[in-house]
């Protein structure tokens, strides 16, 4: 049986899990509010905003984590709270890499969150929709930026494009040159290496120099077409969305305030009238 000790097991732990389960409670609240609905549009209604997928998604990811931290309280695992890490609590590679990605995508779900909230604020409202606008609008963009990217990494590949590979540690050729390429592409330009090529420059050296003005020049093209042409079509998305939402800026003020009004109103519906003061 496990004691609870105070002074040395790690309280905030606790805290923050029983604040999931409140939080959980309330988005139960929320599925099971409403007036006049049925419990399928109910469902229906809830899953339209992507925050309730957040709000789950959040919560399942701490429950997630603290069924391991709990798991080795009897072992004098990582629930102590002078062991603040997964390190020296008997887990394996697997698990500690289980966690460490848990950890990360709580992480940014609470950020995720917090923007949700700062969303009662007019001005954090206008940036949040701004966000949003933007990433939903340029998604046919950043699809057509990363293809003309991976192609200009392939044909790098094939005409023997050679990249110093002292920062690239354990990941694979097409990674490194996928990466290389696209630092290239948003101004951050390193110049080609070919020594492969240069080292028969003494016994064929039209092929050579042939080899290196076709490589000189995929690498402007990749910097005139993607770097010149496509990020200024980028600017001009991102212009775009801003003059849309600045044009329903009122629009978003009201309702975004609204939004965070029904789901209250929803959440304290089933509380007694003494408590929730409706």
């Amino acid at each position: 049986m496990i004691t609870m000790d105070f002074n040395s097991y790690n309280v905030p732990a606790y805290v923050c899990f029983g604040t999931q389960v409140f939080i959980l409670i309330g988005e139960f609240l929320q599925l099971m509010g409403g007036v006049g609905e049925s419990f399928s549009e109910k469902l229906g209604t809830y899953f339209i905003s992507v925050w309730n997928y957040i709000d789950l998604l959040h919560i399942i990811c701490f429950m997630l984590f603290f069924s391991f931290w709990m798991s080795y309280a009897s072992t004098g695992g990582f629930l102590h709270s002078e062991l603040t890490t997964v390190e020296g609590a008997g887990l394996t590679i697997e698990q500690e890499a289980v966690i460490t990605l848990i950890k990360a995508f709580m992480i940014l779900l609470a950020i995720s969150k917090c923007m949700y909230f700062s969303r009662i604020w007019y001005g954090m409202g206008k940036m949040v929709e701004l966000v949003g606008r933007v990433l939903t609008t340029s998604m046919p963009f950043t699809l057509f930026f990363f293809g003309w990217v991976y192609v200009f990494s392939v044909l790098f590949i094939v005409l023997g494009y050679e990249i110093d590979r002292a920062d690239f540690v354990g990941v694979n050729d097409l990674f490194v040159y996928f990466i290389q390429t696209y630092n290239n592409s948003i101004g951050n330009i390193a110049p080609p290496i070919y020594e492969g090529w240069m080292e028969h420059r003494m016994t064929h050296p039209k092929i050579v120099q042939t080899m290196t003005v076709l490589i000189w020049l995929f690498w402007f093209l990749n910097q005139f077409f993607v770097l010149i042409i496509l990020l200024n079509f980028l600017v001009a998305i991102m212009g775009q969305a801003y003059e849309e939402i600045m044009t329903e800026a009122l629009y978003f003020k009201y309702y975004h305030r609204a939004q965070l009004n029904k789901e209250a109103r929803e959440s304290l519906e089933f509380l007694p009238k003494e408590m929730n003061g409706l």
